[in-house]
Order: structure tokens, then sequence, then C-alpha cells
């Protein structure tokens, strides 16, 4: 609507008085300038936001899926601490968003600069080339009214700007192609299974936090028929070795052996 209402107030001044529309055509220029400037600055900030906001959902994602564990160990006050933390770097960016945004507003009073220019020149051309006052101050007030008009369109970037930025996470998530594949029905299939299971300096972090590493090197052999017992604190790779072994991932670095044969090789439905 506001970009409508901007074009046309320019078609509309150029047809009534080209001369006064040339006028002011090249500070048009400016507010475009302007305007590609702005939405180009808020599409940075807006992903750098988004980012910021993953790492702090990924903390509450985290705390809510193991909170028993959480309430147990009192550890309530230290992930509120963490996603305090976390937020911090969405308020940095919001405070430079809002920065932006007021600097971009303010440099629609360039519309009022315009408008006293017009104003000037509008009287020349009553006294010097006989052009009637009324189509003078019709041509000044469309071309007025359609900066402003631009201004209010700029505002609404922000939004545009938001959805691309979501619309590259999403699209990210659509086309990205596992490297499981567990409609995969290549691989072998064992016989019989007597159930050794066999860990070879495996290294493995989970994909969402690659950071930190789960397991470093780690090695254990699991003799069939043995009842097996893992034991440690929270995070130390007791359920990701199951994890594992079921192949929901693969390790970074290492195999599993089940009876001798890495389990990348069997048939992931049968495993």
């Amino acid at each position: 609507m506001n970009l409508t209402t901007f074009f046309m107030a320019y078609i509309v001044a150029f047809v009534l008085l080209w001369r006064m529309a040339l006028v002011g055509l090249p500070f048009v220029l400016l507010l475009i300038i302007l305007g590609l400037i702005y939405s180009r600055i808020l599409m940075v900030l807006v992903r750098k936001v988004m980012h910021e906001y993953n790492k702090a959902g990924n903390i509450v994602e985290q705390a809510i899926s193991s909170i028993r564990m959480v309430y147990s160990f009192v550890g309530e006050s230290k992930t509120m601490n963490g996603f305090s933390v976390a937020l911090k770097g969405c308020l940095k960016y919001g405070l430079k968003q809002g920065l932006v945004k007021g600097v971009t507003i303010g440099s629609n009073g360039i519309t009022f600069a315009v408008w006293a220019l017009m104003a000037w020149y509008a009287g020349r051309l009553v006294m010097y080339y006989d052009v009637k006052g009324g189509t003078v101050f019709t041509v000044g007030t469309v071309m007025n009214h359609g900066g402003i008009a631009f201004g209010s369109g700029l505002l609404n970037v922000k939004y545009f700007a938001e959805a691309f930025s979501a619309r590259e996470r999403i699209m990210e998530v659509i086309k990205k192609v596992p490297k499981i594949d567990s409609d995969n029905m290549e691989g072998e299939i064992l016989q019989s299974v007597s159930g050794d299971v066999e860990f070879k300096n495996v290294k493995f972090a989970y994909p969402s936090r690659p950071e930190n590493t789960i397991l470093e090197a780690f090695c254990l052999k699991l003799p069939a028929g043995k009842t097996v017992t893992s034991v440690g604190r929270s995070d130390s790779g007791k359920s990701t070795l199951i994890a594992l072994l079921q192949r929901f991932y693969d390790p970074l670095e290492g195999e599993i052996f089940l009876d001798g044969i890495t389990i990348n090789k069997l048939q992931l439905k049968w495993l």
C-alpha cells in the first residue's frame, strides 16, 4: 500500500509539473538508498538475534528434557544463570536493531527538507514561469505524502527480514540429507548373534553441541551373556553408548563392533 502510494504520488507529480518533480527526484533516490541500507543491516541483525535466541532455547530445551536431573542436583539457579547469560546476546543485538530502526525513522525527516525546497522552488515557478499556485501546491503535497508513505513502508522491512531469516533455517532442515538413512535396506544380516559388543577408540559429540565432546578415545568390551552397569554423572555418556550402539548416531572417530563386525556394515532395520 505504501509503495503504491509512493510511486503513484510521483507519477502524478511528473504528469502535473515535471520540473518540480524532477527537482525532488534526487531526494527520492536518497530515501530509496537509505531504505536498502536499512533492510540489509536489519537482515544481518535479525539473523544474529535469532542465533542468540537459539542458544537460549537450547539451554531451556535441555533443562526441561532433564528436569528431574536438574531438580535432584539443585541446578535451577545454574540453569537460570546460563539462560540469562545467553539472553545478553539477544539484548545487545536488539539494542542495535532499535538504533538502526530509530535512525531510519529519523532519516524520514528528509521529506520535510524536500518540502521546504519544493516550497522555495514553487515560489520561483509561480513568479517567473506563470505556473498556477494550485498546481504547485498539489504537486508539493503529493510528493511529500509519497515520501512519508515510503518512510512508513520501511518500518515493515523488519518483518520481512525476520521471515527471510526464519525461512533460511526452515529450508536448512527441509534440505538436510541425514547421514544415517533408516530406510536403507543394504548391509549384512547375521544369521546368528552371540552378542559380543566392542567400542574401539570411539570419539563422539552430539551434532547440536559439537564443542562438547562426550566420548574421547573410548574403549570398552562387553562379552556376550554378561550383565554390565554403566555408572557416571549426567552427560558422561551412559545413554550415548546405547544411542551409538543402535546407530541413532555414528561416532566421529573409532568403530563399534557386534560379534566382530562393524555395525555400520550391518543392515540398519535388522540391527
